[in-house]
């Protein structure tokens, strides 16, 4: 999607452009190549009813516009614009990736040893959240830890969709048995 309070997508190569470089979604410098580490919850690609919503059509013609071009790919729209935290850079939408895959030029840099993918967090998540929520998913971005809601037990996770074992059903047994 395009900066401002616009809903239409940015495509590489249509008529907005993202480039691949120089503040697109990657780095040259580093190889580096953002991606949004999991599916942004307003994904105009996702089914749900809390998808963006686009006029008649328009999805599908800015996925046709982007598959279209060789190394066509979409911006998430939740990485750039007026709204997103100071600091945040472009990455590709993980929802296009998922259906479609990654371009042809990614994928040919990164077998050639010449980039890497970085799977980047949804800077928009915390504004997404009740304010409550806000201040743990800041504490998890700046530290990786996040509180077991069931056991109350601190774990490092790289997600916030699933947490790694911490022996979380042991602890609860244990408090029900001293109860």
């Amino acid at each position: 999607m395009s900066a401002g309070a616009s809903t239409e997508p940015v495509l590489r190569g249509g008529a907005q452009q993202a480039p691949a470089y120089e503040g697109g979604v990657a780095d040259r410098a580093t190889g580096e190549i953002r991606i949004l580490k999991d599916r942004c919850g307003t994904c105009v690609l996702n089914p749900a009813a809390t998808a963006i919503p686009l006029g008649p059509g328009r999805r599908q013609e800015f996925v046709n516009k982007a598959r279209a071009e060789e190394n066509g790919y979409v911006v998430c729209h939740n990485t750039y614009g007026d709204e997103v935290p100071p600091g945040t850079r472009k990455a590709i939408c993980r929802g296009f990736v998922k259906a479609y895959g990654l371009p042809p030029i990614m994928l040919m840099v990164l077998a050639m040893g010449n980039g890497h993918l970085v799977e980047v967090p949804d800077p928009m998540a915390a504004k997404q959240q009740p304010e409550e929520m806000q201040d743990w998913y800041r504490h998890w971005l700046a530290t990786g830890e996040v509180e077991c809601a069931d056991c109350g037990t601190t774990v490092r996770c790289e997600n916030l969709e699933t947490l790694p074992d911490h022996r979380c059903t042991e602890r609860q047994r244990a408090r029900r048995i001293r109860s």
